[in-house]
C-alpha cells in the first residue's frame, strides 16, 4: 500500500513496507498528514529536533467507500 504523506508543503509516498522519509527539515513542530483511498486520513503532530531522527508509528483505519464505474472511449481521427 503506497500511502500519501504530506508535511509542510512537501509530499512523498511510502514504500511497500509503509516507510517514508523527509530530510533536512528545520527543528520545529509539524503536522504530518497521511492518506490513502479506502482509509481514514490521519493528521499527526510531531516535533523534529536538531541532529535527531524522529520516528512516527501510526496505522490508518479502513473506511467503506463507493467507487463508481468509469467508461473511457475514443474515436480514431480521420486523415
Amino acid at each position: 500500500m503506497l500511502t500519501s504523506v504530506a508535511l509542510l508543503g512537501r509530499a512523498t509516498v511510502t514504500n511497500e513496507l509503509g516507510q517514508y522519509r523527509f530530510v533536512n527539515l528545520p527543528p520545529s513542530p509539524y503536522r504530518l498528514e497521511l492518506s490513502f483511498v479506502g482509509y481514514q486520513s490521519q493528521t499527526v503532530s510531531v516535533v523534529v529536533q536538531a541532529d535527531h531522527v524522529t520516528t512516527v508509528q501510526t496505522r490508518l483505519s479502513t473506511v467503506p467507500i463507493a467507487l463508481y464505474e468509469v467508461t473511457v472511449s475514443a474515436l480514431k481521427a480521420h486523415d
